[in-house]
């Protein structure tokens, strides 16, 4: 075999000039022995130079046309609140910024002829966050052959970290980067649902797989794991790799919120908000995105603060809805900095340098400890609770043997 990169066609291609040039020397003497050497070399360079560029790997040059999430959650904007205001649910990752905290808010600008609603299943608004530009480089190991010990205990540690750091879970200040490189070792030490994260966003050789995806998902769910469900609810919620079906999305997504995921609890609450799979019920909305923003979910505390602020489900209250949509802006959560810009615009002229104190103290007072994170969980479940206690028992509620019916 020739030396990488030189194929069949190159290594006639110089055989053919030696002979020739050999049977050249016999006949003209007075060339010189030094400029022939040279004459074969650059043949031999430029036959090797051209073979390598058509065999030259593709998979190097090529890039991700959209930046993926490890969440999929449903994000509309297809119904109205209470007092006809349009009503947002939106998805964990969309315009997020990693560990930025503003100095100023400044009043939100509208472009001419631009939507103001939230955008439907991940198609974010362009330029509005730089770290949304960058694409995923997807690891070119499969998990058949990749070199690590199957441990799944660590896997499902790895997966909640990573998990909770991409979506801002836990009162975590969103960081994209680490929280995918998390998700990826707990897929590498044999977590069913992590690997089902890499074949739904394509971070795996061979690219996107939404049918692997969703048997993943599936072996995982069955086995009880409250995140799996989540994806495969949103997996029915959105049609990846099944049939669209809100019913049997709302279903595993209650399997979840009842074994006290936030991220479950998020997308029931918004199921309820907006009708998706069973009847609008804006207060039981409100009280699960209650029970997830108690556990640090920035997107339930950015529906949470936006149902105080537009009265959904609840009576308005401006000084909580600024609460909660600080909290959820410190997590580094993008529509919570828009909804805080539009409270701005809407106070007290007079009162503007307060709000933006009130603001900064709120987003420094985010829980670092268990002990704060605690105190805050304590505080919205039972208020969720005393909410819950005085509505009807849900009539709709299904056992889980039925969505394997």
């Amino acid at each position: 075999e020739g030396p990488r990169g030189t194929t069949l066609a190159t290594l006639l291609c110089s055989n053919c000039a030696r002979s020739k040039a050999g049977s050249k020397s016999n006949t003209k003497k007075k060339r010189k022995k030094g400029k022939l050497k040279k004459k074969k070399s650059r043949r031999r360079v430029k036959g090797q130079n051209q073979s390598s560029t058509v065999l030259q790997p593709i998979d190097e040059q090529r890039s991700m046309s959209a930046t993926p999430s490890f969440s999929t959650e449903l994000q509309t904007d297809d119904a109205k609140g209470e007092e006809g205001h349009s009503g947002h649910s939106r998805g964990d990752t969309a315009l997020i910024s990693s560990k930025r905290k503003p100095k100023k808010l400044e009043p939100a600008k509208e472009k001419a002829g631009e939507s103001a609603g939230s955008p439907i299943a991940g198609n974010v608004k362009k330029g509005t966050d730089e770290d949304m530009q960058k694409p995923l480089m997807r690891t070119m190991s499969s998990f058949n052959t990749v070199q690590y010990k199957k441990d799944l205990d660590l896997a499902k540690k790895k997966l909640i970290e990573g998990y909770n750091l991409f979506n801002g879970i836990d009162f975590q200040i969103i960081d994209r980067e680490e929280g995918r490189k998390l998700i990826q070792k707990a897929a590498q030490l044999g977590s069913q649902c992590a690997r089902g994260m890499c074949f739904h966003q394509g971070c795996v050789k061979g690219g996107m797989n939404l049918a692997k995806a969703t048997q993943y998902y599936q072996k995982a769910a069955a086995h009880n794991d409250p995140l799996a469900q989540v994806q495969l609810g949103n997996c029915y919620h959105l049609g990846h790799g099944v049939e669209k079906d809100f019913r049997k999305a709302v279903q595993w997504y209650r399997l979840s919120a009842n074994a006290n995921h936030a991220t479950g609890q998020r997308c029931l609450g918004s199921c309820y908000q907006f009708g998706h799979g069973v009847g609008v019920d804006r207060k039981r909305a409100m009280i699960w995105y209650m029970k997830a923003a108690a556990q640090g979910h920035c997107v339930a505390e950015y529906s949470l603060g936006y149902c105080y602020e537009h009265g959904v489900g609840v009576k308005k209250d401006i000084e909580k809805a600024i609460r909660f949509h600080a909290l959820s802006f410190a997590q580094g959560y993008g529509y919570a900095e828009e909804d805080l810009a539009k409270l701005r615009e809407d106070y007290d002229p007079r009162a503007t340098r307060d709000f933006d104190e009130k603001v900064e103290a709120i987003m420094d007072s985010l829980p670092k400890t268990e002990e704060q994170k605690k105190k805050i969980y304590d505080e919205l479940m039972a208020e969720a609770k005393t909410l819950e206690d005085k509505l009807p028992r849900e009539k709709d509620a299904l056992a889980a043997a039925q969505i394997f019916a």
